[in-house]
């Protein structure tokens, strides 16, 4: 079953191939109407992250890309043992996070004792319960986005 963030990003995908088709033929779409596709299709970005609600999909696709763009490599730690280490790859961090209840996702700001972000899988908005303080200029983003989306 599709979702309305899913309807809204395959509509937001289409919208932006049509542009992008007809600025090919005919060199006519101008350049900010483009730009506001491609803008509203990443806000609506969704991490592929399995056995996450679609609200920790946008919070943790938001809270792993801002650290991949700052240039950390990001380990996991599901409670139990390490699922990966020091990964500058966005599909395996996916892939590494909600495999349990809640994981430790450290960024590697620092050469020793990485600080970490505490996550709990089912808290949706709240998906965030803990961090080092150390990082909440890099957590500005995910945590606007989580207000924005209680609110």
């Amino acid at each position: 079953m599709s979702t309305p963030t899913i309807i809204l990003r395959e509509a937001l995908q289409h919208a932006l191939d049509e542009l992008h088709r007809v600025n090919a033929a005919h060199a006519c779409v101008r350049p900010d109407v483009t730009y506001m596709a491609m803008e509203a299709l990443r806000n609506t970005f969704l991490a592929p992250i399995e056995h996450a609600s679609e609200i920790e999909q946008r919070i943790v696709g938001k809270l792993v890309q801002d650290a991949l763009a700052a240039g950390y490599s990001l380990s996991v730690w599901d409670g139990e043992e390490m699922t990966l280490v020091e990964s500058t790859d966005a599909g395996e961090v996916y892939k590494a996070l909600a495999s349990t209840d809640s994981d430790h996702l450290y960024i590697h700001t620092r050469e020793t004792n990485p600080p970490g972000v505490q996550l709990v899988w089912g808290n949706d908005v709240d998906v965030i319960v803990d961090y080092n303080t150390s990082l909440e200029p890099l957590l500005a983003g995910a945590n606007a986005l989580a207000d924005e989306l209680e609110g």
